[in-house]
């Protein structure tokens, strides 16, 4: 199927022209540079999920290099964000990664964005020590067969195992005579997983599983497989990690179809550029969880993070966990008093509780991950109401730790 650029990636793109400068060079002379890299996709059918994170990650870094620097040994580090594509590949991603570690000597990287292309960036960070964090989903990322796989990998973003419980519980609340679910899903490592995830949730349920299809990443004629998914006659279609371009064309030809259901995405809301593809109304009934940028409990800094990078609009959440990551890292980083050993910077993430873009975090999931490797903060669960993302729920850090309780 013909790949083609997000739509939303020509917003994106402006927005990097004015964010370029956001993470500091050195000044001339200048020795306490703390480098960080980011390897994701810039270009390609997956650019519009590598720079939400890649904008808000030297939003940040601004933000520190403002108040003085990363303070360690005496000294103040100016943060230097150095971006590789990593072209959405595994080989891609390794090449990234490698450019990173050995031409610009770089010890932290945010990136991959899936599974496919993170674990080509684990290819390079694990066996040099390089501390990483994705986005990905697989649990394979971090940990495999009984053992963990990538020691100094952390992941950024909730997978469907901290927010598929939650989420479906909503539903059957909210909406008791739901029985039908029909998965539509990228053929894509993550997004298969995220699949599977569900599928096994939904056995714990009285919740029946309809339908179940993947297509290629990029995909924009949707109609024959809405075919045979309608034919089922689904309460809710679940869209399993479907980029920001592919969940507003399945909305709105979906709707166009006569679908009346509710959409269900275990990814953030992408605000404006979602309803721009799918229209406001089409998307009422969508339900996904989200980073807390509005509801009762809004971080003061992700809204100001979502009124700078998308003036208001509702930014793809995905990209809060570039600022998150970086400041619960820099945090690490002072509390270990080191800039180069890896090994305490590490333990301190792992044993640490933040207070990081003014929320409560902490790493866990360590019975399921075999290490504190995911970043855990208060989540909001998220419904289209009159065109208007409204805040209809939360997930805590604990309902998250034992969220398969």
């Amino acid at each position: 199927m013909k790949r083609i650029l997000p739509v939303l990636l020509i917003v994106l793109l402006i927005s990097t022209l004015a964010a370029a400068a956001c993470a500091q060079p050195a000044k001339p002379g200048e020795s306490n540079v703390l480098k960080v890299g980011v390897a994701l996709p810039f270009s390609g059918p997956a650019a519009g999920w590598g720079l939400p994170p890649t904008l808000a990650l030297e939003w940040k870094a601004t933000k520190i290099n403002d108040a003085g620097g990363v303070k360690v040994g005496g000294k103040n580090y100016i943060i230097e964000v150095i971006r590789e594509d990593d072209q959405f590949t595994s080989d891609g991603a390794k090449m990234a990664a490698e450019k990173l570690i050995f031409q610009h000597k770089v010890k932290f990287i945010l990136g991959g964005v899936s599974s496919h292309d993170t674990l080509g960036v684990q290819l390079a960070t694990t066996p040099n020590k390089v501390i990483n964090c994705s986005t990905a989903w697989e649990r394979k990322c971090l940990y495999e067969k009984g053992a963990v796989t990538a020691p100094y990998a952390f992941k950024a973003l909730p997978t469907p195992h901290e927010t598929v419980p939650s989420l479906w519980k909503y539903i059957q609340k909210a909406y008791p005579k739901v029985k039908r679910v029909a998965i539509i899903a990228p053929n894509l490592l993550s997004s298969t997983y995220g699949s599977d995830v569900n599928e096994e949730w939904l056995k714990r349920t009285s919740l029946q599983l309809v339908f179940r299809e993947h297509y290629e990443y990029g995909m924009t004629d949707f109609y024959p497989i809405l075919g045979r998914l309608l034919a089922t006659n689904p309460d809710v279609i679940q869209s399993t990690d479907a980029g920001v371009s592919d969940l507003g064309l399945i909305i709105k030809q979906a709707r166009e179809m006569g679908y009346k259901g509710i959409f269900m995405q275990e990814i953030p809301l992408a605000g404006d550029w979602l309803f721009d593809i799918s229209g406001r109304e089409a998307a009422n009934g969508l339900i996904t969880y989200d980073y807390a940028w509005y509801g009762p409990n809004a971080s003061s800094e992700y809204k100001e993070i979502d009124a700078t990078l998308s003036k208001g609009g509702g930014w793809i959440s995905l990209g809060y966990s570039g600022a998150s990551w970086l400041d619960v890292l820099v945090q690490a980083i002072e509390k270990a008093g080191t800039v180069d050993d890896t090994d305490k910077i590490k333990k301190e993430l792992e044993t640490n509780k933040f207070k990081a873009c003014g929320l409560d975090m902490q790493f866990g999931g360590e019975d399921y991950y075999g290490r504190p490797g995911m970043l855990m903060q208060p989540l909001v669960i998220s419904e289209m109401r009159g065109g208007q993302p409204v805040a209809v729920g939360a997930i805590s850090v604990n309902e998250q730790l034992r969220s398969w309780d």
